[in-house]
C-alpha cells in the first residue's frame, strides 16, 4: 500500500467478496486500537457495532452489486476497547485478476456527532427561551390590558369627582 494511502486522513480498507479484510491502512487501524496486520484476513463484521451489522449485511452487498458503487453508509466500529466509532463508509467494487475486492473509505465521525450535540443542545435553549418570551410578552399584555381597564376606571372616578365638586359648587 502507498504511504500516502496508509497515512491518510481517514480509514481505507478493501474487503474480498466474502467480507474478509484483505488491506487496510494505518489510519484504520490506529482509530480501531489494532495493528494492520491484525485486522487482515478478519471478516468486517467483528469489527463493526451490532447495530450495524445487519444494516451493512442487508445493504453492503446489494447496493454495491447494483450499482457498483456505494456513498455514505452510516456504520458504527468497535475498537479493541469496544468503543463505538461512527463512521461514513463509501466502497467502490473492483474486479481484479484475483477476485471482486471491495475498496472502502471510512470517515469517522466522533466531531461531528460531538458538534451536532452542542447545536441540538443551542437549538434547544433558543427553543425554551423562545416559548419563556412568548409567555413574558403575553403576561405583559395581559398586565397592559389591566393597567388601561385600571386608568380607565381611575379616569372615571376622577370624572366623577369633578363632576360632584362642580355640583357642590
Amino acid at each position: 500500500m502507498d504511504n500516502r494511502l496508509q497515512e491518510a486522513p481517514c480509514g481505507y480498507l478493501a474487503l474480498s467478496e466474502d467480507n474478509r479484510i484483505i488491506e487496510v491502512n494505518q489510519t484504520l487501524a490506529s482509530l480501531l486500537g489494532y495493528e494492520a496486520e491484525t485486522l487482515k484476513g478478519m471478516k468486517i463484521e467483528y469489527i463493526l457495532a451490532k447495530s450495524s451489522r445487519l444494516l451493512f449485511q442487508i445493504y453492503f452487498t446489494t447496493l454495491i452489486t447494483l450499482n457498483g458503487k456505494l456513498d455514505e453508509m452510516f456504520l458504527s466500529l468497535y475498537s479493541l476497547t469496544e468503543v463505538e466509532t461512527p463512521v461514513l463508509l463509501s466502497a467502490a467494487r473492483r474486479e481484479r485478476a484475483e477476485g471482486i475486492h471491495y475498496e472502502c473509505i471510512l470517515f469517522p465521525l466522533t466531531r461531528r456527532i460531538e458538534y451536532e450535540k452542542q447545536l441540538n443542545k443551542v437549538e434547544s435553549k433558543v427553543h425554551n427561551a423562545y416559548h419563556r418570551l412568548q409567555s413574558v410578552e403575553q403576561q405583559l399584555q395581559q398586565k397592559e390590558a389591566r393597567l388601561a381597564e385600571l386608568n380607565d376606571r381611575l379616569a372615571a372616578m376622577e370624572a366623577n369627582v369633578e363632576h360632584s365638586n362642580e355640583d357642590s359648587v
